[in-house]
């Protein structure tokens, strides 16, 4: 005796509701637009003059010093003794790492040097001395 009948086609199709995707998808888009932040280096640097023209690489690590010998990676004021470090931790993310040194053109000889030296030690193959455009 047979208490089930089994249907054969003719039934109701499984779906899955699509109505609200393009809600959830623009949610997550306006979200992921709100919350992502994009760090620029304002650091006042009086860059030197120059006649050549040159491009800034992108996905850089800044490093600046200006004329009162206040040291700043990334936005961040640190130590000379702290650049090895940190310059050696984004070189083990990526060996390729562009550094970008921003020098005030009133630093003393020395502390680029130093800075130069810090760099070495942390194995930076890439480094980019930016200076400003002179129009004449």
């Amino acid at each position: 005796m047979k208490l089930f009948k089994r249907r054969r086609g003719g039934g109701t199709k499984a779906e899955v509701p699509n109505a609200s995707m393009s809600d959830i998808a623009f949610l997550l888009l306006i979200f992921f637009m709100v919350t992502t932040s994009f760090t620029i280096d304002k650091t006042p640097v009086d860059l030197p003059k120059t006649m050549a023209r040159t491009e800034i690489p992108k996905n850089h690590e800044v490093v600046s010093i200006q004329k009162n010998g206040f040291i700043q990676y990334h936005g961040e004021r640190v130590m000379m003794a702290d650049i090895q470090p940190l310059a050696s931790m984004e070189i083990a993310k990526d060996p390729d790492q562009i550094f970008l040194l921003k020098v005030d053109k009133g630093v003393r000889w020395e502390l680029v040097d130093e800075l130069l030296e810090q760099l070495r030690q942390a194995r930076a193959r890439n480094l980019s001395l930016p200076t400003e455009q002179e129009v004449n």
